[in-house]
């Protein structure tokens, strides 16, 4: 918690701290289970009952839409696929990713800004 909460918190009535408890544990059940939990869940249940290749399919999507919004908003990943004459979009297969170097903890400790994407 911040600072200027935690002062807030600590001058306040109890009511008014018992109402920040309350809205700060709606926050983190929202962060839980809010958003896309549900469509996510949806989308599981569904793909369990695909064929293998359709689910290849929907993998390789999924892996292309990951790699273009790397390349697009984080400077490391945009020099990885610039350094090795590569765009997202030539990543067809798995054998294809296996030209990308493997990210190592060394690589995020020395790059750790440029690893932040900018979205």
């Amino acid at each position: 918690m911040n600072k200027a909460l935690e002062s807030l918190y600590n001058r306040s009535p109890v009511l008014f701290q018992n109402l920040m408890v309350a809205a700060y544990g709606y926050r983190l059940h929202r962060m839980r289970f809010g958003g896309n939990l549900e469509r996510y869940f949806a989308e599981v249940q569904e793909s369990q009952w695909l064929p293998r290749e359709r689910l290849r399919e929907r993998q390789m999507e999924r892996l292309s839409a990951l790699l273009h919004h790397a390349y697009t908003h984080t400077a490391y990943y945009r020099r990885v696929f610039d350094e090795l004459g590569m765009k997202p979009e030539d990543v067809q297969d798995l054998n294809d990713l296996a030209r990308l170097p493997i990210l190592t903890k060394e690589e995020v400790r020395r790059h750790h800004k440029e690893l932040l994407a900018r979205a």
